[in-house]
Formats: C-alpha cells, structure tokens, sequence
C-alpha cells in the first residue's frame, strides 16, 4: 500500500504556460513514443534518460525551446542508431567540413559525393548542427535565425526520413 508520494521535479506549470515550450516538449515526447514503440526499442532506457534530461532543460528554460528540441532529437537519433555524420563526409568518409547536407546519405557530403538537388550550407550552419549534437551550448547561443530555420528543417527532414512518417507535433512548431 502507498501512503505517500511526492513529486520530485514538478514540470508542468512551467511546461504548459508557454506555447514554445508546451510544443517543443511534445514534440520531444512523441519522438520518444515513435523512437521505442517496437519491442526491441532502440535504447529504450538510454532514449528515457535524454527525454527526461531534455524536458528537465525546457522546464528550468536552460535555452530556447527550439534549440533544445534540436539538440534532443539530434541525441534521440544518436541513440536509435542513426547518428548523422557532420565532421566528414557521410557517403565516402573523406574528413573535414563538407556543405552539401543530405537527409538520405546521413549527414553532409562533399563535393564529389553530393547528389543533384543536395542543399548547399555554409560552415557556419555545419557547425551548429555539430554543436546541438555535441551539446555545445555556448556555441548555439550564438545561432542567427537564418542558420537554426536551416538547421531545425534537415534535423526534422533526417526524423521523418528515419521514422518514415511525420510527426503532428512538429507540423504545430512549424505554426506557432
């Protein structure tokens, strides 16, 4: 019989008054449910650990919402298998920063592996995907808006080509 409880890390008022946040955190939940609905889930208890650490960060506001959601499906990827390549190129593995950014090939490519229709990005926006992988936040911080719209629709391309089906919760981030 349970004769008491407490809540240890009490998120919702803080999750739910503001919209970025309440988004972010469902989008990061239903990640989460999709990442590990199959009976071999891919690091089941590893991808609970970065959900709660990733809702813990939202609640305490440690950074905009957008860019923990990033950071948290980059590592959520990571852990399911599908680490994106951002430090060599993902097709032939020849090192350094390409800006050729592939959804299908994993990461970005160089010049001689890029297919027709690659999208072309600077080293600046590499470098952020880099950095919201490697949670390197004092580098993020200082992300133009141009470089995270461009990096928040590969990271939600490279989910939803993983997944092979769209997430509702990030069809509602895209209106807020």
């Amino acid at each position: 019989m349970i004769a008491q409880s407490e809540t240890i890390h009490p998120y919702g008022m803080t999750l739910t008054n503001d919209y970025d946040t309440f988004g972010a955190a469902s989008a990061m939940v239903e990640a989460a449910e999709q990442l590990t609905r199959d009976e071999d889930a891919r690091g089941g208890a590893h991808q609970y650990d970065l959900l709660h650490g990733a809702i813990a960060a939202l609640g305490r506001r440690a950074a905009a919402p957008t860019l923990l959601l990033t950071s948290y499906l980059l590592r959520a990827l990571t852990i399911a298998g599908w680490a994106p390549t951002f430090g060599q190129c993902s097709r032939c593995g020849a090192p350094g920063i390409h800006n050729w950014l592939s959804v299908s090939l994993g990461g970005v490519v160089c010049d001689d592996c890029a297919p027709p229709q690659t999208p072309y990005v600077t080293d600046d926006v590499v470098q952020l995907l880099a950095a919201l992988l490697a949670g390197d936040w004092p580098h993020v911080e200082h992300a133009q808006p141009g470089q995270m719209r461009q990096v928040t629709s590969f990271v939600a391309e490279y989910l939803q080509y993983h997944l092979e089906k769209n997430l509702q919760s990030l069809s509602v981030m895209d209106q807020g």
